[in-house]
Formats: C-alpha cells, structure tokens, sequence
C-alpha cells in the first residue's frame, strides 16, 4: 500500500506546475517507480540521482519557442500516472549585432533571407 501512495504523492507534486519556455525542470522520484517515462509522447530515460541512493531524475526540456502544455505520463503495470507542465511566456532580453559593412558582404539570396527574419 506504501509503494502506489509514494507514486501518486509524486505525480499529485507535479501536478499543476508551470515551467517556462527555453527552461529545464528537473524530477526526482523513487526508482520503484521510476518505469516507462513519456514526455509529450515521446520516450525518456530515467537516470540515477547523483547523490541520492535510490531515486532517479528525468530532464524535462521546455523549448525557447514553446507554448502550451508539456505532458508527462509514467506508466508502471497498466497503471498511468499523468501531469502536465503549464508553459509560461519568458521575456528574454534581445540583443542586436552590428559591424562595419565594409567588413563583410553577402550575396543578394542571403540578403533577402535576412530580410524575412527580420520581419
């Protein structure tokens, strides 16, 4: 009985939690049930905790242009647990480079490509 009250203890912990777009969180569970990690459909290993014994962490990578939801599920048995990360907009400072134009020249294709991102 102590075993899947752990495992709902973590999901419940997780449960509702907001991570910003271009950030990495970090979980940490009990390697008991520590099974078949999905983020957003797609298979993550689990890892061993560094420093403690017994419990293992997964990275969940949140893209810069990302928005939305990042859903996780671990699945042990036919039993699935599920939460999902709510992605919060960051305001990043932007920075603009400059150099003297004589210093370089591009051609009229890499010209106009500069122009559409720009836009």
């Amino acid at each position: 009985m102590k075993k899947p009250i752990l495992f709902f203890t973590f999901i419940t912990h997780l449960f509702c939690a907001s991570v910003s777009n271009g950030e990495l969180e970090i979980i940490t569970i009990d390697a008991n049930f520590a099974k078949n990690l999905t983020i957003n459909d797609k298979f993550t290993p689990w890892l061993k905790h560094p420093t403690k014994p017994g419990f293992m962490i997964a990275f969940i990578p949140v893209d810069y242009n990302a928005s939305g939801v990042v859903s996780i599920k671990n699945t042990i048995n036919d039993t699935v647990g599920h939460t999902e990360f709510i992605i919060s907009k960051k305001d990043y400072k932007t920075e603009d480079i400059t150099s003297i134009i004589n210093k370089f020249k591009i051609d009229d294709k890499t010209a106009e490509l500069i122009k559409k991102e720009k836009k």
